[in-house]
């Protein structure tokens, strides 16, 4: 083994110009000492071949899908480290890329959703009896920019934006258009809310809100589950003079509003039909049966 391994590793050249041992020259006979030197090698490419599965982890084992071993005459450990170290720089180099890729990724997102908010100033400031309606389905589509959780680093844009906006708002429609588009958009953005509750109740205030744009209001900050007692305290105040000519309507979905977030409009009076217990149980488990059923038949058609 070690008379096939010498000369292959380039420890003793292949030349027959004499039959005489000669330094570095290949023999069929090796002195004693040649042997030491050979034995040193071998002891050594051993220690290698040990501290390199140590430091990788991985057995050369020397089957068909293993690396061949440091033993093996044609590949050396630097060979193998070399081939290591070549990978970790291609991957590097890809992890590099792919990160340039998301980083213009978000940079063009960030461009778009500037873009539309100047365009939103637009839509809503200085507007006057000559302007168009204010484009609402525009409005929740900006607003729908910030909603994915993805979005979320962007949003100190919007309120940038909306601290531009609100403060100063004197137009009813451009309130109620913003409301209600953060709550078709969903925008799970606690500080959005509170600018545009800190300008409805300011507006509320000031009585410039029609009743039945207030009743919108109110349904949006429910939806968004905006549990404020000022707010809803302050568009109750609002609405307390136009309670009687609110439309049947208008009047269930005031109700409900203040209710979903605790705060029951008592100011609609007593309901006009008062419901025994035991109807109200059988109504309750009614509905609790159709839910069931509702949630168990959702494969077999069942709406």
């Amino acid at each position: 083994f070690l008379k096939k391994m010498l000369p292959a590793c380039g420890f003793l050249r292949h030349e027959r110009s004499s039959k005489q041992l000669r330094p570095m020259s290949r023999t069929r006979h090796c002195p004693r000492g040649g042997w030491i030197v050979a034995a040193v090698v071998l002891s050594r490419c051993i220690y290698q071949e040990a501290a390199l599965t140590k430091s990788s982890g991985v057995a050369f084992t020397g089957g068909a899908s293993a690396h061949r071993s440091v033993l093996s005459p044609w590949i050396s450990p630097s060979l193998v480290s070399g081939g290591t170290q070549l990978r970790a720089v291609q991957d590097a180099a890809l992890n590099e890329e792919a990160m340039a890729a998301r980083l213009k990724a978000a940079q063009e997102q960030i461009k778009i959703a500037q873009n539309n908010l100047a365009a939103l100033k637009d839509e809503l400031l200085d507007r006057n009896f000559l302007s168009e309606p204010i484009n609402r389905a525009f409005v929740a589509e900006v607003f729908a920019l910030f909603t994915p959780p993805g979005a979320a680093p962007m949003r100190p844009l919007l309120d940038k934006a909306l601290n531009a906006i609100l403060p100063d708002l004197t137009d009813p429609d451009a309130l109620v258009a913003v409301v209600t588009a953060l709550a078709i958009a969903r925008l799970p953005h606690a500080p959005a809310w509170r600018s545009a509750g800190d300008a409805t109740i300011r507006m509320c205030k000031a009585s410039l809100i029609p009743k039945l744009e207030l009743v919108e209001v109110a349904w949006a900050f429910a939806t968004a589950g905006e549990k404020r007692p000022e707010l809803f305290a302050a568009m109750k105040q609002a609405l307390a003079p136009h309670l009687d000519s609110l439309p049947e309507d208008h009047r269930r979905l005031l109700g409900w509003a203040c209710a979903e977030v605790g705060e029951h409009a008592t100011e609609l009076g007593e309901p006009p039909i008062v419901a025994d217990k035991d109807a109200t149980l059988k109504v309750y488990a009614a509905l609790e049966d159709l839910a069931r059923r509702m949630g168990e038949g959702q494969g077999a058609g069942i709406e």
